[in-house]
């Protein structure tokens, strides 16, 4: 909405989003998505894999470890 206003866009950095018990988290070309009520994150690199065919989350600990901390500080039940 601000870009239509011709207003600075605030840039963030991340975004997260819940439904029902999904949890997801983009950051950069990094999306993570916690299905269901499953304990393992999914992680994809949208910039390769825009369909997110290949979970990298075995190769990238390091993201998976701060996505993961994202979607458990971000997150509010209800």
């Amino acid at each position: 909405m601000p870009t239509l206003l011709s207003k600075p866009q605030v840039s963030h950095e991340y975004l997260f989003w819940s439904y029902e018990t999904k949890r997801a988290v983009r950051m950069s070309n990094w999306k993570a998505v916690l299905p269901g009520n499953r304990k393992n994150l999914e992680l994809y690199d949208l910039a390769v894999d825009i369909g997110e065919t290949t979970d990298l989350s075995s190769r990238q600990p390091d993201i998976v470890a701060k996505m993961r901390a994202i979607i458990e500080t971000a997150y509010v039940p209800k």
